[in-house]
């Protein structure tokens, strides 16, 4: 048992430990009270702040903070009065040259003395790299709204010409058909194929600029719209022999045109993209995941070589050149960015001349 000798001198150690640990604190550590005065501060908050300590000793704290930060300060000292800890609460506090610190709080009051004790932490640095990533981010917000619109007034733009293009070389293959020879013939119709492809790219073109930004979100049973799909491409698949099959698919939440648009790319590159002679077979499978649906869409195509599944759903990719493909230019992204709109993700697994299984998800919540 201790005696009344030995208490002053253990009271005298605890209290020197003590103030060591509040002097050599990075953090600014102090007791405050309700009143909203400082009654011990260390020696950072002199440092940080730029004031002697009776300067902050005899002002009540609430004149050093910013006043935009008055109020939900005075909030959170209500809260302390009532003896609710506060954990990372931020406000600022002007220093002697009239800048301001950010400081971050934890604080734990005692109600029965009405003291506060609390730990602040300078996080000025951090909150002016969190300005500077919400600057550039606005600034790539802009970059990207200003890239989209040139995007969409350029591809307009190329319709007329495009257009133009294809009533010349119409005209010629009507008029002079029966007076061109061969020669003649396959240059008009490489003329056509060529005005072809770029109506397909403007198009696309335009589509992606839309992808995402007018997001309607309703019920698709994936049943249905294969069936859809299908019947509009009846002729297409009828022509190539394709046999097309499906388990039995879920009904998703999402923008049904552009799920439309996802499930066409997919079958149309298979059917297009064939191995010769061999009829095209599409399989369609779904499983479902705790938070997302998985889309397996098989087919036994030409396939793809492992070495371009980096570039595969990027903008402008060297997939089978030889083929030009005319959606290894905007078919691919296209998917990718609607897979993306409805958060999820989409890859491949493909062999030359072995065919190609594209998975993607489909989140089951696309709401925030």
């Amino acid at each position: 048992m201790k005696t009344d000798t030995e208490l002053p001198k253990q009271e005298s150690l605890n209290f020197s430990q003590y103030k060591y640990f509040f002097d050599h604190s990075n953090d600014l550590t102090c007791i405050a009270n309700t009143e909203g005065y400082f009654e011990i501060i260390s020696p950072n908050f002199s440092k940080l702040l730029g004031y002697n300590e009776p300067d902050l000793l005899n002002k009540k704290f609430l004149e050093f903070i910013h006043p935009d930060d008055l109020n939900p300060t005075l909030r959170e000292i209500d809260k302390l009065k009532k003896g609710t800890t506060t954990i990372n609460f931020i406000n600022r506090y002007r220093k002697n040259d009239g800048s301001y610190l950010w400081l971050e709080w934890s604080s734990t009051p005692d109600t029965s003395t009405g003291k506060i004790y609390a730990i602040a932490r300078d996080i000025s640095n951090r909150k002016k790299n969190e300005e500077i990533i919400r600057q550039k981010s606005e600034e790539l917000v802009k970059t990207n709204n200003e890239l989209e619109q040139f995007v969409y007034i350029l591809s307009h733009e190329f319709i007329n010409p495009v257009q133009d293009i294809s009533e010349y070389t119409n005209e010629l293959k009507i008029k002079f058909s029966d007076t061109v020879n061969d020669e003649a013939k396959a240059i008009i119709q490489k003329l056509i194929d060529k005005k072809n492809k770029m109506e397909t790219m403007t198009n696309s073109l335009l589509f992606l600029t839309r992808i995402g930004k007018k997001l309607i979100v309703t019920s698709i049973d994936c049943n249905m719209l294969l069936k859809e799909i299908t019947t509009e491409l009846k002729d297409f698949i009828l022509a190539t022999h394709t046999e097309i099959t499906s388990t039995l698919l879920p009904i998703i939440k999402g923008d049904e045109k552009e799920i439309k648009m996802l499930f066409e790319i997919l079958i149309k590159y298979a059917i297009k993209f064939n191995r010769k002679n061999i009829n095209p077979v599409i399989h369609i499978s779904t499983e479902e995941k705790e938070d997302e649906f998985l889309f397996i869409f098989k087919n036994n195509g030409i396939g793809i070589d492992n070495k371009y599944f980096d570039s595969l759903f990027l903008v402008f990719n060297p997939t089978n050149a030889e083929a030009a493909l005319p959606e290894s230019d905007f078919g691919f992204i296209i998917s990718k960015k609607i897979v993306e709109t409805h958060k999820g993700k989409i890859w491949v697994e493909s062999k030359s001349n072995e065919g190609s299984i594209f998975y993607f998800t489909i989140a089951k919540n696309i709401v925030e």
